[in-house]
C-alpha cells in the first residue's frame, strides 16, 4: 500500500512559526552519503536533521528547514493525540526520511520507482519505503502563474506610491510612468485613487496566492507526514491490515494545523466539513446543515452508507495520489466522510477509540474482508446500524462541531 501526498508548500511553511523549542530547528549536516531508491547523489543534495528526522533536499535551505519544522509539528500533535487517547507509542529507531526535490522530472521518476506511474500531485508517502517524497510546489503552473501576477501588482503599487510620494503638495497633475513604460498624466486625486485600487488588487492576488498554497499545504504535506509518522510510533501497522478508512481519517485529522495541547481534542477540519455539506445540499450551498439533510444524502447515495465506508477496502485508491480537493471531487468526499467519522469518535467516544486502535493492532490476517471489518469495529463502538448514523448525523451538524469551523 503507498500513501500519496501533494504537495510541499514551502512557500506558505517557510512564513510559519519556529519550531516550539530549540531542539526541534532543524540543523545542516554534511551532504547525504547513504544510498537507497529516489536518494540523490550527495555531491547533488544536502540533508536537514531534526530530532525525528532526516531530510534530504536539492533547493534552498530555509525551505527545506522550514518543511522539517512542520513535519516536527505534526509528530508532536500526533504525540498529544495518542496521550488524549491513552495510545502507547514507539519511537522508530531511526529517524524518519523525507525527500524534497525542485526538479519534477527527477520527482517523476522517483514516483515511477515507487510503482506509481504517471503522478500529477506535489508528493506521496510510500509505505513500502517508509518514505515522504515532495517536489516544491513552485512547479505548479496556477502557483507560478499567481506568483507572477502578485510580483508585477507588487511593483505596480509601489511604482506609482513612489512617484506620489516624490509629487509636490501644490502639483494639479503627475504623469505616472508604469513598468512597462506605458504613461498616464493624471489628476493626483485621481491618482491617488489609482493607487488605493492597486493595493487592493496587491491584497486580493495575495489572499488567493495565500488560500491556494495554506489548502494544498494542509491537505498534502500535513496529510502524508501523519500517515508516516502513525506508521511509524507503533499506531498502526506498515503492509499490515489497516481500515482503509482510519487510516485517511486519521490523516485527514490532522490537515488542520494545532497548538500545542495537553487534553484539548483537536478541532474541526473545516475544509473538509464543507466537501460534506456540498455532498448534503448541492443545490443549497448556503443552507445549514440538519441531522435529517445528512441521512437522506446517505440513502440517496450521496454520501456513502457507514457499513459501506467501515467495510470498503481502498486498496486500489491508496495506490494513487491522496487528493488535492480540487482534483476529484469523489475520492476527496471518501476522505471527508472518513474524516467526519475518526473526528466523531475522536471527540465522542474517547475510550472506545483506544481500544478499537488496539483491536485492529492485534490484527495477524493481512488479507481482512468486510465482515471482518465490521465485527470489529462494532465490538469497540456498539452496533453500526441506523441509529448509529443518526448519531452521527445529529451531532456532525450540532452547534459543538460547527461553532469550531475556522
Amino acid at each position: 500500500m503507498q500513501t500519496l501526498c501533494a504537495a510541499s508548500i514551502i512557500l506558505s511553511l517557510a512564513a510559519a512559526a519556529p519550531p516550539h523549542d530549540g531542539e526541534h530547528a532543524a540543523s545542516t549536516s554534511a551532504p547525504a552519503s547513504r544510498t537507497a531508491p529516489c536518494t540523490m547523489p550527495a555531491s547533488e543534495t544536502a540533508v536537514a536533521i531534526t530530532p525525528r528526522f532526516r531530510l534530504q533536499y536539492t533547493g534552498a535551505a530555509a525551505e527545506a528547514h522550514a518543511l522539517a519544522a512542520s513535519a516536527e509539528r505534526v509528530y508532536d500533535e500526533i504525540l498529544a493525540f495518542c496521550a488524549y487517547h491513552g495510545l502507547p507509542v514507539t519511537p522508530p529507531p531511526e529517524k524518519l526520511e523525507i525527500l524534497f526535490l525542485t526538479d519534477v522530472e527527477t520527482y517523476r521518476a522517483c514516483a515511477r520507482l515507487a510503482g506509481l506511474g504517471r503522478i500529477k500531485t506535489y508528493g506521496f508517502y510510500d509505505e513500502k519505503t517508509n518514505r515522504c517524497v515532495f517536489v516544491d510546489v513552485g512547479a505548479d503552473p496556477e502557483i507560478a502563474d499567481l506568483r507572477n501576477a502578485l510580483k508585477r501588482a507588487a511593483q505596480n503599487a509601489n511604482t506609482i506610491k513612489a512617484q506620489l510620494d516624490a509629487t509636490t503638495s501644490d502639483a494639479g497633475e503627475i504623469t505616472l510612468t508604469y513598468g512597462d513604460g506605458s504613461q498616464v498624466t493624471l489628476p493626483v486625486e485621481e491618482a491617488r485613487r489609482t493607487l488605493s485600487a492597486a493595493k487592493a488588487q496587491l491584497r486580493q492576488i495575495q489572499a488567493r496566492y495565500d488560500r491556494y498554497t495554506d489548502e494544498i499545504n494542509r491537505t498534502v504535506t500535513r496529510h502524508e507526514i501523519a500517515h508516516q509518522v502513525f506508521f511509524n510510533i507503533g499506531v498502526l501497522r506498515r503492509n499490515g491490515s489497516t481500515p482503509s478508512w482510519f487510516v485517511e481519517g486519521l490523516a485527514v485529522l490532522f490537515e488542520t494545523p494545532e497548538i500545542p495541547y495537553a487534553t484539548k481534542p483537536r478541532s474541526i477540519n473545516g475544509a473538509r466539513y464543507n466537501d460534506l455539506h456540498e455532498a448534503v445540499c448541492p443545490h443549497e450551498s448556503e443552507e445549514s446543515l440538519n441531522a435529517a439533510m445528512v441521512t437522506t444524502a446517505v440513502h440517496e447515495g450521496r454520501l456513502l452508507p457507514l457499513r459501506n465506508l467501515v467495510g470498503a477496502s481502498w486498496e486500489n485508491n491508496r495506490q494513487q495520489p491522496s487528493p488535492s480537493r480540487r482534483e476529484d471531487g469523489d475520492t476527496s468526499l471518501l476522505y471527508a466522510q472518513s474524516w467526519a467519522l475518526v473526528y466523531y469518535l475522536h471527540r465522542q467516544q474517547k475510550d472506545k477509540l483506544g481500544d478499537y486502535v488496539r483491536r485492529i493492532q492485534r490484527r495477524t490476517n493481512a488479507n481482512i474482508g468486510p465482515e471482518v471489518e465490521i465485527r470489529d469495529f462494532e465490538a469497540a463502538f456498539g452496533p453500526l446500524d441506523d441509529a448509529f448514523t443518526r448519531r452521527w448525523a445529529a451531532w456532525l451538524v450540532s452547534p459543538s462541531p460547527c461553532s469550531e469551523r475556522p
